[in-house]
C-alpha cells in the first residue's frame, strides 16, 4: 500500500519541476525576422534639429511581432504617449 503523503510529495515535486522548466524556457530570447528593406540606424541625439524633426513629424507607427515577423504599420488611433525632457522641462504630447 502506497502512503497518501508520499503521493502528494511526488505530485508536488513533479509540479515544481514543471513550473521551473516553464519559467526558464519562457525567458529565452526569441528571434524575429526584420524585413529586408529596413535600415538599422542610430536615433538622433536630443535636442538636435534631426531629433526635433523626428518628434514633430506627425507620423505615428505601431510595431507588433506576429508569428516571429516584425510588422510596422501606420497608427491611426488616439495616441496617449508623452515625451518629457527633464533638463529643459519640455512636455510634448
Amino acid at each position: 500500500m502506497v502512503d497518501k503523503s508520499s503521493n502528494i510529495r511526488k505530485f508536488l515535486q513533479i509540479f515544481f519541476i514543471l513550473l521551473i522548466f516553464q519559467n526558464t524556457t519562457s525567458c529565452v530570447q526569441k528571434s524575429i525576422t526584420i524585413p529586408d528593406h529596413f535600415i538599422e540606424t542610430l536615433p538622433p541625439q536630443p535636442p538636435s534639429s534631426e531629433w526635433q524633426k523626428l518628434n514633430q513629424d506627425g507620423n505615428e507607427f505601431e510595431v507588433q511581432i506576429n508569428n516571429g515577423q516584425l510588422e510596422v504599420n501606420r497608427f491611426n488611433g488616439i495616441s496617449d504617449c508623452e515625451l518629457k525632457n527633464i533638463r529643459r522641462n519640455i512636455v510634448r504630447y
